[in-house]
């Protein structure tokens, strides 16, 4: 019974560490695939347009920033997982920690809801309704990626030896809040450095999730050699 038990735990530490790397992986993705997607699109301009114009309904390659975005998503799903099992595995209280780790597996699933079943509508034409959930969806995932990272900020600083990493989540927050704001702001009035503003409130969530998913994997590699 304890070779079993010693083996579970092995086992477990494993899958955590390998939900852990989906950390890493997922943002890399979303950024090569952003990247990507501006240099194929013929007039695509990554100052003046969202990102999700790139997967517009009827955008030029679709299909294939679909799959690259749904990776991204589903990865973001299973790296909120990892965390999920990583807030467990720490001192109370956990209700926070749990709940910023369920915001990071919604954003996950909202983004593959948006990307294969609500397209943004293209530059132009009459709103449907399609589109309109779009938004409303884009909205949800501004909303999301500014609750995770205050939740998980807060849960970090909870935690003994963590709270340096609990400061980090706060000023990333922080600027999440006003770069997406001035985003939200300059789509409203046309600006052409909407596209700017908008890149750099996701880059510090990618920014955030990469530096995350290493700080969990350096974790599970703590407890494998211990």
């Amino acid at each position: 019974m304890a070779q079993l038990s010693i083996q579970k735990e092995f086992l477990d530490k494993m899958s955590h560490k390998s939900l852990s790397i989906l950390g890493i992986i997922a943002p890399i993705t979303y950024i090569i695939t952003v990247i990507l997607g501006g240099a194929i699109t013929i007039d695509y301009s990554h100052s003046v347009q969202a990102i999700s114009e790139l997967t517009a309904t009827g955008s030029q390659h679709k299909p294939l920033l679909d799959i690259l975005f749904s990776a991204y998503n589903i990865m973001l799903m299973g790296f909120g997982a990892g965390l999920l099992q990583f807030v467990n595995g720490k001192p109370s209280p956990q209700l926070i920690g749990k709940a910023g780790s369920w915001c990071l597996i919604l954003i996950g699933v909202m983004g593959l809801s948006t990307n294969l079943f609500f397209p943004m509508d293209p530059r132009g034409v009459s709103p449907t309704l399609i589109g309109n959930i779009h938004l409303v969806l884009a909205g949800l995932l501004s909303l999301g990626t500014i609750l995770t990272t205050l939740f998980i900020g807060v849960w970090f600083l909870q935690q003994p030896g963590d709270k340096k990493f609990g400061t980090i989540t706060f000023i990333a927050c922080a600027v999440i809040v006003i770069t997406g704001g001035l985003a939200a702001a300059a789509a409203a009035s046309a600006s052409p450095i909407m596209g700017i503003l908008q890149r750099m409130t996701i880059g510090v969530f990618m920014l955030w999730i990469l530096i995350l998913g290493i700080k969990l994997i350096s974790f599970s590699k703590h407890k494998i050699t211990s």
